[in-house]
């Protein structure tokens, strides 16, 4: 189902879409503090359950910003 609605042009599901919107307002006050537009972003965010690496990529993908993954030590 998650390919599908991407293909179709919605979020993976509700909770990526959600986290888009979360994303957005983030890159829209960077956006408007820099007064410049941004293509890539790096994020962090705690651990938890329900927050799936895939999720923040689709996310991501669904504002047509790079995500800039940094690695865990």
């Amino acid at each position: 189902m998650r390919k599908v609605r991407k293909a179709i042009g919605l979020p993976a599901s509700k909770d990526v879409g959600v986290l888009a919107t979360v994303l957005k307002s983030l890159l829209d006050v960077a956006e408007s503090y820099l007064e410049c537009k941004l293509g890539s972003a790096a994020a962090t965010s705690p651990h938890l359950l329900a927050l799936y690496e895939e999720d923040m990529g689709d996310a991501f993908d669904d504002l047509n910003l790079c995500w800039l993954r940094l690695p865990v030590r």
